[in-house]
């Protein structure tokens, strides 16, 4: 059974994709970049990246990606060109994504470790405090 990818996953895919080329270099439209993400990811659907890089509330439109965005009938987005990241973009990638997955073990450890760890702080303060409510 093939993993469902979401629309934040795919727009991480395409900002680490594009933050991994050289500042300055232009890659053309986004070809390049779903090429990349089909390497790994055979059932991506190329229309599904152009909507996420094109669309209103898409990456283009968060300032995070720069480039032309062509729109086709009804409004569909048919092509990007000149796609590109923008300086935001890549402090989005570096602030929000974990550059290897030993990255992504410790973020998702961490996470889990703090909040289980204030749950039970929080759990054992009540506790003691309704305990003493009762014995008295």
């Amino acid at each position: 059974m093939a993993r469902k990818h979401g629309n934040q996953q795919y727009a991480d895919m395409i900002l680490r994709t594009l933050a991994s080329i050289e500042i300055g270099s232009n890659i053309g439209g986004i070809d390049y970049v779903f090429d990349t993400i089909r390497a790994n990811i055979p059932q991506v659907d190329k229309q599904v990246l152009l909507d996420i890089v094109g669309v209103p509330g898409g990456l283009h439109y968060q300032k995070l990606v720069d480039g032309k965005i062509l729109f086709g009938n009804e409004g569909h987005v048919a092509g990007v060109m000149n796609l590109m990241i923008t300086n935001d973009g890549r402090e989005y990638v570096r602030k929000n994504l974990p550059k290897t997955k030993i990255g992504v073990c410790v973020k998702w450890l961490l996470d889990n470790i703090v909040g289980a760890s204030i749950s039970a702080g929080v759990g054992a303060a009540i506790g003691l405090f309704l305990g003493s409510l009762v014995r008295s």
